[in-house]
């Protein structure tokens, strides 16, 4: 950025006449008496970059309190080849931007407007007063700024502000797709509703096609069922019966066979003891079965006497006899055979009566589904599932503005840029602390904190110094600032520096050094010096003297100095 000319007038001690001031490179001095009014070409840039006064005093104030209105700034300055003029003014208010001749179109707001005006030159006011200016009457050192303003003051200085603002512009899109998210989820939460809501009507359509299908088919259904299951009941009775039956009915045909050996062996008259302990055996197992007190059969058997024949034969006789009851016995098996049969046949049969109404019952609910509409249903569910893919986008792409929010915060790339660029700009530090030849140094650490290095003091900080060191640290950091700028910054360029009764308190011999420095940088850009007391104003390529007249200030040239040291 190259400062072509600035003129004001109606600003604090300066009449209603226009003064003007065109910049050069060179060393220039402004001196005049304390109150004179030299000092007022840094108010005049500053509120005509920023708005505001350099000095600690309110807007309202810079206005000149005798004519009290019509207070007017025009600053003319070069950015990338663009010509661009900036016109301020107080009683009235004034405040435009001219881009090569044209107007940039008025933000509604004053502060928008100021942020155009910045982003358009490329500078903001703690870099325009760390790099630009420098003031005594101020106290504007970096070493007395909090830790938060020396940390925005690096970022500008270091390029890396760019960042903030990107954490700015990504947490307002994160937070415009927040919204959105929001918006999302509550048209999902109002179309579950509706979807809801159509369920329960088809609910209701359905329940009244049911109470239909219950009525007609249902009773009869539950009638069905409860017969299989009696029947079931039944037959499980009887099976349980019917095993009981054979086992007797098996044992009996068994006594029977013994029976028949028996008498065989009787007629022999050999094994009839060992044919009677099978036959008492097997009957003692029919009578288990018997729930009667007496058992004939049993008495019977206790009674058999081996060695009367006629006898064992009567008996013999008499077991068959009752044996012969097994016929009963056998019927009662046939008989309940035959009901499980039965009751079997006639399950199977409600059986298929069941499947017949279970089916014509689905087809009365298929019917019944057939007659609703399912569209907007479908319509609702399609929906729901769009929704959703969205919902789940939206959280993927507020986590990837998360993420890039992190890598550009003071943790993320910032830090590794910073700490990439502290060492160079440390270096240059020390090399104007060199060329000061002072017996001690500063750097700066990853937190902005100065460490001192010396030989003869130790935990030191910088109000300790003496207010000519003091003097000393503040010019070599401003030094470094302007060095590292014209190194690594986009505002490399900037043709100007301006010192404000910067050599007060300096003696002779660094006053020389600083000089030699001055005059270095002054091959590049405009270095102003104001000052009230100059030892020397040979050295300087122009000389300005601010002299007030009947109170108003006045800003005259004196004639170009030709012996000036080159």
């Amino acid at each position: 950025m190259q400062f072509k000319k600035v003129r004001w007038k109606n600003f604090l001690s300066y009449p209603n006449s226009w003064t003007e001031y065109n910049f050069q490179n060179g060393l220039t001095l402004i001196q005049g008496p304390i109150g004179s009014g030299k000092s007022t070409i840094i108010d005049v840039l500053n509120f005509a970059l920023f708005g505001s006064p350099y000095r600690k005093i309110t807007i309202p104030r810079l206005v000149n309190t005798k004519n009290k209105k019509n207070l007017c700034v025009e600053l003319y300055v070069q950015k990338n080849g663009k010509d661009i003029k900036i016109v301020r003014g107080i009683s009235p208010n004034i405040f435009e931007i001219y881009v090569d001749g044209n107007l940039v179109p008025l933000e509604s707001r004053k502060k928008k407007y100021q942020e155009v005006l910045e982003e358009l030159l490329e500078i903001d006011e703690r870099v325009f007063n760390q790099v630009v200016v420098k003031s005594l009457s101020k106290g504007s050192s970096f070493f007395t700024l909090s830790k938060q303003e020396k940390r925005k003051v690096i970022e500008s200085i270091f390029n890396v502000e760019i960042f903030g603002l990107m954490i700015e512009v990504l947490k307002e899109k994160k937070k415009e797709l927040e919204g959105e998210y929001e918006k999302v989820k509550n048209e999902l939460f109002l179309t579950k509703n509706l979807m809801k809501k159509e369920e329960e009507k088809i609910e209701e359509i359905k329940q009244v096609y049911n109470e239909e299908i219950v009525k007609v088919y249902d009773d009869k259904i539950k009638l069905i069922k409860s017969k299989i299951n009696e029947l079931e009941e039944k037959i499980k009775e009887r099976e349980e019966k019917f095993l009981k039956l054979k086992e007797k009915k098996e044992k009996v045909e068994n006594v029977e066979k013994k029976l028949l050996k028996l008498e065989k062996r009787i007629s022999k008259k050999k094994g009839i003891e060992d044919t009677l302990k099978e036959v008492n055996e097997i009957m003692d197992e029919i009578c288990k079965e018997c729930e009667k007190k007496e058992c004939v059969l049993k008495k019977i058997s206790e009674q058999w006497d081996l060695h009367d024949l006629e006898e064992m034969k009567e008996k013999r006789e008499r077991i068959k006899e009752k044996l012969s009851k097994k016929d009963k016995l056998i019927n009662l098996y046939s008989q309940m055979e035959n009901e499980i049969f039965s009751f079997k046949r006639e399950k199977n049969q409600l059986r298929k009566e069941l499947n017949q109404l279970l089916k014509e019952k689905e087809q009365k609910i298929e019917m019944r589904n057939k007659s609703i509409d399912m569209n907007k249903l479908e319509e609702y569910q399609r929906k729901i599932e769009e929704l959703n893919e969205k919902i789940q986008d939206l959280k993927e792409r507020i986590n990837d503005y998360e993420i890039m929010i992190f890598l550009c915060s003071d943790d993320g790339i910032k830090k590794q840029l910073i700490k990439q660029y502290l060492p160079l700009l440390n270096a240059i530090l020390v090399k104007y602390f060199e060329e000061f030849e002072v017996n001690f140094s500063i750097q700066l650490d990853a937190n902005f904190d100065e460490i001192i290095k010396s030989r003869f003091r130790e935990n030191f900080v910088y109000f300790n110094f003496s207010e000519g060191e003091k003097r000393i640290i503040d010019l070599s950091m401003l030094f470094a600032f302007i060095e590292f700028v014209e190194r690594k910054s986009n505002l490399s360029g900037i043709n100007l520096l301006i010192l404000d009764e910067i050599t007060t308190g300096l003696d002779r011999e660094t006053d020389e050094i600083l000089y030699k420095v001055l005059r270095n940088i002054a091959k590049k850009k405009e270095v102003i010096i104001m000052s009230h007391t100059n030892w020397d104003i040979t050295r300087y390529d122009r000389i300005f003297v601010v002299k007030k007249e009947k109170g108003f200030s006045k800003l005259n040239e004196e004639g170009k100095n030709e012996s000036r040291e080159n």
